[in-house]
């Protein structure tokens, strides 16, 4: 079993780059289901760091440290298409629409390269994204 690990991570942009390159950032989907008819009908994107030496790693030790060394769109951008690629939903995204929940820093809103990811992706797999803000900007925008 992984360590849960919540300490501020302080590893430079490098080995922060170095773990979305070796594919250490792992997706999970919380599902998001119907009450009416009990089906899913989404997911929200969350994400973990699985590090060999310090185990899994939330992303409030990491998120904040990403987005001053600006490279928080390259986690993103790398989680979603993850997420794609890897999906074994029952009809891939079940042919409905499936809702992909995101939580972005207001930071990437500003960032061509992810909203024309984000709109690809999204195009290509019949897959409607919500991007949601993150709690964090509120806290400090408020």
């Amino acid at each position: 079993m992984f360590n849960d690990i919540r300490g501020d991570v302080t590893s430079g942009s490098d080995s922060l780059l170095q773990a979305i390159q070796k594919r250490e950032f792992k997706p999970y989907i919380q599902p998001i289901v119907c009450a009416s008819n009990h089906k899913i009908i989404g997911g929200e994107l969350l994400v973990r760091w699985h590090t060999s030496d310090r185990g899994v790693i939330y992303p409030d030790s990491f998120i904040d440290n990403m987005e001053k060394a600006g490279i928080l769109s390259e986690l993103t951008c790398s989680i979603i298409n993850e997420v794609v690629v890897n999906f074994d939903g029952e009809n891939k995204f079940n042919g409905e629409g499936f809702i992909l929940h995101v939580n972005v820093a207001p930071s990437l809103l500003h960032n061509k390269k992810f909203i024309s990811t984000c709109i690809r992706v999204a195009k290509k797999n019949n897959l409607s994204l919500v991007l949601e803000l993150t709690e964090q900007y509120f806290f400090y925008h408020g």
